[in-house]
């Protein structure tokens, strides 16, 4: 195990050439990524992913991954190598096919000039990739029933084919959870020395709004990744300059929540679900014909301008609704008790929807002592499936008629509840605390007036 890939090259490529006895024949196989180090002995997937790379040479010589190219030729663009491409290679014990290099022997040392992303052990070491503070909010305690979707974003951040990855269903369904969580876990091995950088638009809402648009994005993407005037060009000529920038050097990009930049499911079909800004549009097709990394987005709609590439570098998955299984113990997590069918009948009235099932598991622990058998009292077959929300509205419905029963405490709860209903984002403190100062606002704040802000 090598600090990073020129120094595992070079003891490779030394080793090559003087063996130590001359009828020695010489197969090295070298990959990044973390490994796991115990008692001396180094262990993991990455090893063995660069054991099999190893047996690929018939008659000794140096094969890598396509990401230990990537990085030679990142860090040393001026030293080219004489390096042999192999498309669609087969491993033991990998299903997908790889894009493997083998490098031609050379005489003399190659190069040392790669700084170290991270050590390769039990403990991980800051790297010099530039890391950006995270905006995304929806983090889950613990995700249930998304583990082949975690498989599936591990193999897209590893596979140097897949550019764009677009994560598309409704709202409510665990999307920003689901790559908040993976994206967390990531940064525990340094986003494997990668850069880092994401952006909801969420706060923009989701509504039909004159003049959202990707400005404030833009923007501080372009000063973090090192634009030198961030303010120069037109929309599309940003977009193009920030998707070399990012594709420059391996990147982790998520895009969180694009729809309001996006036309709506009731647009004509020509235009549906196609970019409405265009240095996103820019940002996204540059990244689909070239990235070192990946950009992660998550929609409600798919993008329709990623379409030429779907089958290719850009691939859409749509995010399924939770399993029954899965929305059981989901329930349980949220410590709502009773029989099996009563949770299992629940998780199929509301399709499995996530949102749903955390709004009505914690209205009956609050309102009813976690009892399953009061999920009655909450319309949900009265719900609209069609309609994006419909039962979380329903469950809404259930909290508004809990409160107007509570007296004045019920009546504080309630007008806070219609409070938030004003806001299309995480509401601040200092915002409520002006809403319920005097005077009151008749029909939404009279009973808040003169309450602490506790």
């Amino acid at each position: 195990a090598f600090r990073n890939s020129v120094d595992a090259l070079n003891f490779a490529h030394e080793f090559e050439f003087e063996p130590g006895y001359p009828i020695v024949c010489i197969r090295a196989g070298v990959h990044i990524g973390q490994v796991q180090v115990k008692e001396g002995d180094t262990f993991g997937p990455t090893v063995v992913l660069a054991s099999r790379i190893s047996g690929k040479p018939e008659n000794g010589g140096i094969w890598v991954s396509e990401r230990v190219h990537n990085d030679w030729s990142e860090f040393n663009p001026n030293h080219p190598l004489p390096w042999n491409r192999h498309d669609d290679v087969e491993l033991k014990g990998f299903e997908k096919h790889f894009v493997l290099w083998s490098l031609a022997p050379t005489k003399g040392k190659l190069l040392a000039n790669l700084p170290s992303v991270q050590i390769l052990g039990d403990k991980i070491v800051e790297s010099s990739a530039q890391i950006a503070s995270s905006h995304l909010r929806h983090y889950a305690e613990k995700l249930f029933g998304r583990e082949d979707e975690l498989k599936r974003l591990n193999e897209a951040w590893a596979d140097p084919k897949t550019h764009v990855l677009t994560f598309i269903a409704w709202g409510g369904a665990g999307k920003t959870s689901l790559v908040a969580n993976w994206s967390a876990e990531l940064a525990k091995r340094n986003y494997d020395g990668a850069r880092y950088f994401d952006w909801t638009f969420y706060s923009q809402g989701t509504r039909e709004q004159g003049g959202v648009s990707s400005d404030q994005f833009m923007a501080k993407a372009l000063e973090f990744f090192g634009d030198p005037n961030p303010v120069a060009g037109s929309p599309w000529d940003k977009g193009e300059r920030l998707a070399k920038l990012i594709a420059a050097k391996r990147t982790l990009l998520i895009l969180d929540g694009i729809e309001p930049l996006q036309y709506p499911s009731t647009a004509p079909d020509a235009v549906k679900g196609q970019l409405k800004d265009a240095a996103l549009a820019a940002l996204l097709r540059g990244l689909a014909q070239q990235n070192l990394g990946l950009c992660l987005i998550t929609t409600r709609e798919a993008v329709s301008d990623l379409t030429v590439f779907q089958d290719s570098t850009a691939p859409k998955w749509e995010l399924k609704r939770l399993s029954t299984n899965a929305g059981v113990q989901f329930l349980e997590s949220l410590k709502v008790h009773g029989i099996k069918e009563e949770f299992e009948r629940l998780v199929e009235d509301v399709a499995g929807h996530a949102l749903t099932l955390n709004l009505i598991g914690r209205y009956l622990v609050l309102a009813h002592g976690g009892d399953i058998r009061k999920r009655d009292l909450v319309k949900i077959q009265e719900a609209d499936k069609e309609v994006q929300g419909g039962h979380a509205s329903r469950v809404i419905e259930a909290y508004e008629k809990w409160f107007s029963s509570d007296g004045v405490r019920g009546e504080r709860q309630l007008a806070a509840l219609r409070l938030f209903g004003l806001f299309d984002r995480p509401v601040e403190i200092h915002c409520l605390n002006s809403l319920h100062k005097p005077p009151a606002i008749t029909g939404l704040t009279e009973h808040l007036v003169g309450c602490s802000s506790h």
